[in-house]
């Protein structure tokens, strides 16, 4: 949960002034020959964004923004011209204090995405009571460039220790060619002499304003599959605001909780076993994915392993009281927190625990839900196939994370293909893949699949994959 709308914080600006730049920035990329003008498809260069120093991050397709100095934060994820990030305008380029927070000891949200332990709570010691937090949330972070691998480049953040949690975070980012997707490994090592027990937790606060314009996105959802076993009667646990929050909106596709964004205060948890996040910006189409591994034998903070926040007028019970939030929305800002929460670990002294996620970007061409997501794409609905007198018609709308082209394939019992037709030879995240064919059905045909291939040809994988009988 982000302090910044929880409760009324009256963070005015900063008085600028410019503190040293992060100079193991310009040693890092000295040190490894790189710098903006490198030619490879993947890029790894210094730059700026919204007058914050930056490392970016970039391919034809994506660019990330990382920025050391505010606590290790990616600010920026974009496909394209679409920035699908929240960041906080009312401090652009401003630099934290030496006390990494703001006045009267507030919260700096700076936006973006960012690492935090988890379960929250003020309860007690095994519960992690920020933000604010200067250590884990505030304190600049160490960045170091990783070796370049052939379509691909990263970089590792390595937080300060803290020993309030016993927690030192770490993150390999890592992007890849003709793709938007992002891969990141999270790391969490014990620094103290005790055993701990937490969870990985990462907080990506995505913008739900009508950009440009200065209202909010009435057409922004979020969808999470809902697990059949859940360990919640409902199947879903509200978490902060009212238990009748209209925007909590379970089974409005079927085993789908659906959070429609309107500008209330509220958190929904979900145990979901799917293995996926899916943000949709219905206004423009623009797809923000989150996928990761679910575990079924492990207990989870919260007993959930996604939460989605959603800022708003209200009120929550929060840092042991009622709080009642800004009807102002420069103070309470349009944003949701799409949120994935790792499992609890225990960590001996010296040990660590790992968390692996990964991020996707497309377009699905408009206001329409996401009911499937895997690492190639995702679906409006559930792919429609049909065998109608000798023909085979298949109908789908996708959101492709990759360049290449799709191609619709018919295999025999034996797995060979008997069949194949070029669907799209130019295809691109930027734009939806919508199929409506029809094709002889081929004898002995027992599967069909629609397959994407990347620009070299190579498979990448199946969006379809279903039986013809």
């Amino acid at each position: 949960m982000s302090q910044s709308s929880r409760q009324r914080i009256s963070i005015r600006k900063l008085t600028r002034r410019r503190i040293m730049r992060v100079s193991f920035l310009f040693a890092a990329f000295a040190g490894l020959g790189l710098s903006q003008q490198n030619i490879l498809a993947v890029k790894v260069g210094h730059g700026e964004f919204r007058k914050w120093d930056s490392v970016q991050l970039s391919n034809d397709l994506i660019r990330l923004d990382i920025t050391p100095e505010l606590g290790g934060r990616i600010m920026n994820y974009q496909l394209g011209p679409h920035r699908f990030f929240w960041s906080n305008s009312a401090l652009a380029g401003d630099h934290p204090p030496k006390s990494r927070l703001g006045p009267g000891g507030a919260w700096l949200n700076w936006g973006g995405d960012k690492l935090w332990p988890a379960p929250q709570g003020w309860d007690n010691s095994d519960q992690w009571p920020g933000p604010p937090d200067p250590i884990l949330d505030g304190s600049p972070q160490h960045l170091r460039i990783l070796p370049t691998i052939p379509g691909s480049q990263a970089v590792q953040l390595t937080s300060p220790p803290d020993q309030r949690t016993g927690i030192q975070f770490s993150r390999t980012i890592r992007i890849f060619d003709k793709s938007s997707h992002v891969h990141v490994d999270a790391q969490m090592k014990n620094i103290s002499h005790r055993v701990i027990r937490w969870g990985i937790w990462t907080d990506t606060q995505l913008d739900a304003s009508d950009h440009p314009n200065a209202g909010m996105n009435h057409d922004f959802f979020t969808y999470v599959p809902m697990n059949p076993k859940s360990c919640h009667p409902q199947g879903f646990k509200v978490l902060y605001g009212s238990s009748q929050n209209p925007e909590i909106q379970p089974n409005a596709i079927d085993h789908m909780m659906r959070v429609h964004f309107q500008w209330i205060v509220g958190k929904v948890g979900i145990d979901s076993n799917g293995g996926w996040v899916a943000n949709v910006d219905g206004r423009t189409g623009y797809v923000f994915v989150q996928t990761f591994r679910f575990r079924d034998d492990e207990r989870y903070p919260d007993d959930s392993s996604v939460e989605v926040w959603t800022n708003g007028i209200g009120s929550i019970h929060a840092w042991k009281k009622n709080v009642q939030m800004p009807a102002n929305p420069e103070d309470n800002p349009y944003l949701v927190e799409s949120e994935l929460i790792g499992p609890f670990t225990t960590i001996s002294p010296g040990e660590h625990s790992q968390f692996s996620y990964d991020w996707y970007a497309a377009n699905i061409g408009g206001n329409y839900p996401i009911v499937a997501c895997n690492d190639v794409g995702c679906s409006s609905a559930e792919p429609f196939f049909r065998a109608n007198g000798g023909f085979a018609q298949l109908s789908g709308r996708f959101a492709v994370f990759y360049k290449g082209r799709a191609r619709l394939e018919f295999l025999n019992e034996h797995g060979a293909i008997i069949y194949r037709k070029l669907l799209a030879d130019h295809l691109a995240p930027s734009a939806p893949l919508v199929v409506s064919t029809s094709v002889p059905m081929p004898n002995k045909a027992m599967r069909v699949r629609l397959v994407i291939y990347d620009t070299h040809g190579k498979r990448v994988g199946d969006i379809v994959n279903a039986s013809v009988k």
